[in-house]
């Protein structure tokens, strides 16, 4: 077998373990994951700066990582729908336990790295919030993204600012230590979005937030 085969078969063996690693762990907090949050960093300081990025009304929104559904409420707020997706089952229960009934709120529960295969249209909007830090392949997520987005669509991306706090690896499982503006514009650019605001802002602690909104460019 060619060197370069064995080197991509261990790479994607590396990338499965960590994925494997992190819906484990996420499995096994699932229940008190929102409170988990606020002993670091509560979602309140970030949930309603997003609502500002995105469009004034949507048809359909995506909430890619959306946990047990703490931002969901907020986005019924900008779109008629929202779908939610998460690629831990702990999860996507909990999130049908708040939001059951609701005909405005669909789960969906999947790797985000194959969500354009789930995903049954084209939305106006799609928001990764406190996501890319915990996936071994951001940018494999960001070209699903582009997918799964209407040309012209609004991608909100929101996350920690590259940071040296080591314990939120074995603490929160993140495979990642935030990310530098320059990086994630990169990856967006690559994928075929066009960059538009972006803002950073303290949290009242050592982490600083990134919020960047981006639009597919049309075809």
């Amino acid at each position: 077998m060619p060197f370069r085969t064995i080197d991509q078969a261990q790479i994607a063996e590396i990338l499965s373990r960590r994925d494997q690693k992190s819906t484990f762990y996420f499995n096994n907090v699932a229940h008190d994951w929102e409170s988990i949050q606020k002993d670091v960093l509560d979602p309140a300081i970030y949930r309603k700066k997003i609502l500002s990025y995105l469009p004034d009304f949507s048809s359909l929104v995506y909430d890619l990582g959306c946990g047990p559904g703490g931002l969901i409420p907020y986005l019924l707020t900008k779109s008629d729908q929202v779908i939610g997706v998460d690629a831990s089952p702990k999860m996507v229960e909990e999130a049908e336990v708040t939001f059951t009934g609701n005909a405005h709120v669909s789960l969906i529960c999947s790797p985000l790295e194959d969500v354009a295969s789930y995903a049954r249209e084209q939305a106006d909007a799609v928001v990764a919030s406190m996501v890319l830090h915990h996936l071994s392949n951001p940018p494999a997520v960001i070209r699903e993204i582009y997918k799964i987005l209407k040309p012209d669509g609004t991608f909100c991306l929101v996350d920690l600012k590259k940071h040296n706090q080591e314990f939120m690896r074995d603490n929160f499982s993140d495979l990642w230590l935030g990310f530098d503006y320059s990086l994630l514009q990169d990856w967006l650019e690559l994928s075929g979005f066009r960059v538009g605001s972006y803002e950073e802002f303290d949290t009242g602690n050592v982490f600083k937030i990134l919020i960047i909104q981006a639009k597919k460019k049309e075809d």
